[in-house]
Formats: structure tokens, C-alpha cells, sequence
């Protein structure tokens, strides 16, 4: 499995890379995202949930020493029904999000966190309504650690 501090300490430098995140928030599961809406102010918008990761050992042998690290991001700003509704939200996120795809692959093979990204395992997926005030867009990905 990842570990977890280096798995932080990553993406804290990615937002320092990818302008336009306005907080990073490690969380368990994605049911721990509801505490933390109502506090979010603009300046942390939007924000940026990182799930932690799930793992599994790559192959049946006792002697691998490979898994595979099942994992989520989350960018989301707030609706604002007045100004701002899902599809803007996610029109004007997706030019971070890419941004922050293309991250991770130029990770891949340079021995950092995500240097062994499956990076055919990268899922987008456009989030609307989530905890009835967020949307915007999750990235499912997987990736090997020893």
C-alpha cells in the first residue's frame, strides 16, 4: 500500500503546480466529504478531496511484493443557483482537471508516488448534486506500490 504521507505530500504539491485548486482535503471515504461542505469558504474552492486509497496484492504468488492501489480524487466547487449551475461548474473546472490528469501521467516511470499509474485504469466522471451542493468532476485511477 501507498503511503499515506507521501500520498499527501503529493498532491499538496500538485495544488502548488496546478493553479486554480483552492484546497486539498484527504479523506477516508467519500461519506466524510458531508462535514466538510458547509465550512468550505470561496478561498478553498474549489476544492480538491483525495480519497485514500484501497489495496490489494498485484498476483496470487506469497511472494509478490506488488499491490495495487485503487484510488479517487474529487474537484468540486459549490452550486450557487443564482450564478452558477452544473454544467458551468463543470466547463470551468475542466481545464484544471485536465491539467491535473496530465500531472499524474508525467508522473508515470520517474519513480515518484504515481510512477507506476495504470494509466489506462484513469476514469473521469462529470459529478453533479453530490451532498445537494457540489459538483463538478472524480477521477477513478489505479496504481502500483510495492
Amino acid at each position: 500500500m501507498v503511503n499515506l504521507q507521501d500520498y499527501e505530500d503529493y498532491w499538496n504539491e500538485i495544488k502548488n503546480r496546478v493553479p486554480g485548486i483552492g484546497k486539498i482535503i484527504p479523506i477516508s471515504f467519500d461519506a466524510d466529504i458531508a462535514k466538510y461542505v458547509q465550512d468550505l469558504s470561496s478561498a478553498d474552492l474549489p476544492v480538491l478531496f483525495v480519497i485514500t486509497p484501497t489495496s490489494e496484492p498485484d498476483s496470487d504468488d506469497p511472494d509478490g511484493c506488488l499491490e495495487i492501489n485503487y484510488s479517487m480524487l474529487l474537484l468540486l466547487d459549490k452550486i450557487d443557483t443564482q450564478r452558477k449551475k452544473t454544467n458551468q461548474i463543470q466547463k470551468e473546472l475542466q481545464p484544471i482537471f485536465e491539467k491535473l490528469k496530465s500531472k499524474m501521467k508525467a508522473e508515470y516511470s520517474r519513480g515518484g508516488v504515481l510512477s507506476d499509474l495504470v494509466i489506462s485504469s484513469m476514469k473521469s466522471v462529470p459529478e453533479a448534486g453530490l451532498f445537494a451542493t457540489m459538483s463538478g468532476w472524480s477521477l477513478s485511477f489505479n496504481f502500483k506500490t510495492e
